[in-house]
Parts: structure tokens; sequence; C-alpha cells
């Protein structure tokens, strides 16, 4: 009697007269209501979704959703009404669910992970310019002014300076004045950083002749000229278009510069641009100041006695080349990220005297001469 009576008493608490199956899946809900509650609130505060930009631009999406969720209780009555007394109906959609998420967790989350992060990246690539604007510039929200004015000034810094080849031909000595004259030719390509945007290029020339012995004018400068370059499928550059002239050239006397106008060029994507400047103007020949016995050159004195080369930009590259049409050797220094003397005989031309890669902004070159 006694015994009948302990196994009577009921359990208090209502969580402990619950099948422990039924406490597991609330607390199963439980967490997913709570999780998607939390994310969502992170999203919120990061820049994610609202909820009147999900109920605007995601209305189709959410009907859908609507749609399968009354699709899946309806189909879940039809088959609770279909399962035979004999059979438990929620065991069955409890061993279903446990197992359709352990398969989707081992292989399709991991899968999926992977694919999300393969394709974050190529989305990223293929954002816009505005986007990409609005995601660099995310302090506030960007009226139309403010994101027109920046798309601007990304273009403007959007040329890509590729290479530089440098041609300098030493043609005429004057031994009285200690000078030589030197024939220069530029020609550097300009390549477009966006794929989807065009870019915008600043041109403009810009000349100083320093002391000249005299000579009249100190320097002689050839008509300059664009080109637009396309890169054809073995990735070479070729021309596309028409040589454009930019400037007609003129003449710079002694200690005075040329300064041409500012002319702001156009590259579209998958385009470059070619530019050629020429000029002939008389060089001082490097004095030794100071120096061990032996060192025939010296200690660079650049504001003086070497033709300086200013990137204003950063370059890929830069080649250099000496060519010597006098009836003597010469010899040359080039000094920029590295230095390199050598010895040019007459008539004798060094391709590639110097070389330079991934040049700063701002960085100098400087060449300087002796005769020997």
């Amino acid at each position: 009697m006694n015994n009948l009576e302990a196994d009577a008493v009921p359990t208090n608490g209502f969580l402990f007269n619950l099948d422990p199956s039924v406490v597991f899946v609330l607390l199963a809900c439980l967490i997913l209501i709570v999780s998607a509650v939390l994310i969502f609130r992170y999203s919120g505060r990061t820049g994610g979704p609202t909820l009147k930009l999900l109920a605007v631009e995601y209305k189709t999406i959410l009907f859908c959703f609507a749609a399968l969720f009354l699709t899946l209780v309806f189909l879940a009555l039809g088959a609770w009404c279909a399962t035979p007394e004999s059979e438990d109906f929620g065991k069955v959609i409890l061993q279903g669910m446990t197992g359709s998420l352990a398969e989707d967790l081992a292989f399709f989350s991991l899968l999926g992970f992977i694919i999300v992060l393969v394709q974050r990246r190529e989305a990223d690539l293929n954002r816009s310019l505005d986007d990409k604007i609005e995601l660099l510039f995310s302090a506030k929200k960007l009226r139309s002014g403010e994101a027109a004015f920046l798309r601007n000034e990304v273009r403007k810094i959007s040329a890509d300076c590729q290479a530089l080849i440098v041609d300098i031909d030493v043609i005429e000595e004057d031994a009285a004045n200690d000078m030589i004259r030197i024939d220069v030719s530029r020609r550097w390509l300009v390549a477009n950083y966006l794929a989807a945007e065009s870019a915008e290029y600043s041109w403009k020339l810009h000349l100083t002749a320093d002391q000249a012995g005299g000579h009249d004018p100190a320097i002689f400068v050839f008509p300059s000229y664009t080109t637009v370059m396309s890169k054809g499928s073995d990735g070479i550059w070729q021309r596309s278009a028409d040589d454009e002239p930019l400037h007609a050239g003129g003449e710079i006397p002694e200690h005075g510069s040329l300064r041409s106008d500012e002319q702001r060029l156009e590259i579209s994507p998958g385009h470059g641009r070619e530019f050629r400047t020429r000029f002939q103007g008389w060089q001082p020949l490097h004095v030794k100041t100071s120096g061990p016995p032996g060192d025939a050159i010296g200690p660079a004195r650049p504001d003086l006695d070497t033709y300086r080369l200013k990137m204003d930009r950063h370059w890929d590259e830069i080649e250099i080349s000496v060519r010597n049409s006098l009836k003597r050797p010469i010899r040359t220094t080039i000094s920029g990220s590295g230095s390199r003397m050598l010895e040019v005989e007459p008539g004798e031309k060094k391709i590639r005297a110097f070389r330079s890669e991934n040049l700063k902004a701002d960085s100098h070159v400087y060449v300087s001469f002796v005769l020997l």
C-alpha cells in the first residue's frame, strides 16, 4: 500500500511532465528563433538590411518562403492524417529531420561555405565602381554629389604607369664649355586600372634648361604625340588608332623652361595610351668635386651636371639606353633606386643600360656624363 501511494505522487513542474523529446524540440526551436533575431539585429548594426528594406526589396522572396511554409504545413497535416494509428508520426518526423540536418551539416554546409568564399571574391571583383566607392567610404551615406565627386577622383588615380623607355644619344661636344648635346627620346605606356570604367590621365610637358654655355636655344623640343593602344590575345600591346598631337614643341632658352597646358585624356577599359616626346639640349659634363684618387666620376651633383627625370607617379618599370655618337668614348653614371656606371665606345649603343622596377612616386633618376 505504501509503495502504491509513493508511485502515484505527481512530479512538480510543467517541464518534468513533458516527454523528453518534446523538451528537446522546444529547445531547438528556441535556439533557432533567438539566433535568427540576434543575427538580424547584428546585421542591422553593421549595415545589413532592415525590416523595411526586407519588406520592400525582398518581398518576392518572402512570398516564396511563405508559400513554401504553407505548403509544408498542409503536407505535414496530410501525412499525419494518413499515418496509421500503430505508427508514431512525430517519431518519424524527428528522425527524418535529424538525419537530413546531419547530412546537410556534413556535406552541404562545408561545400556551401567554400562556394560562398569563392563567390564572394568574384562578386567583389565584379562590383561596379559606384558600389566599391560606397563600400570604401562607408562612414556616412553618400549623397549623389559626393558620390559623383569621389567617382571622378578615383578615375583620376586609376591610370597605371607601366613602362617608361628612355633613349639618350650623345650627339655633339663643346670642349670649351665642358658640355655635350644630348638627344633624348621618351616613350611610355599608361594603361587603365579599372576593368569596367574609363580612367583619366593628365598629360603635361615640363622641361627646364640649366646653364648651356651660351648656346641658344638651350633645348629644342620636338612635337609630342599619343596613341591609343589595345592588348592582343598574346598579351602584347598594339596600336589601335592614329597618332594624336599633344604639343607642337618649341625652343627653350638658357635657364628657361617650357610648360604645356594640362590635357586630360580618357583611357577606356582594356586599353592604354602610348606617349612620345623628344628633345635635344645642351648638358654640362660631370665635374669631379671630391673623392678618392682614381675615382673618375666623384660624387653626384644632381643640381648642376646631371640630366634629371622625376617620377611623379608610381612606375612598374623604366629602361634607359645610352648611345655614343661622338668620336671619343664617354662614361655615364645612372642613379635611381640603384646605380650603374658604364663606358660607351664611339658609335656604340648600350641597350638597357639601366633598368629599374617598382619605382615609387616622387622618385628621381639622375644621368651624368664624363668624356674619356
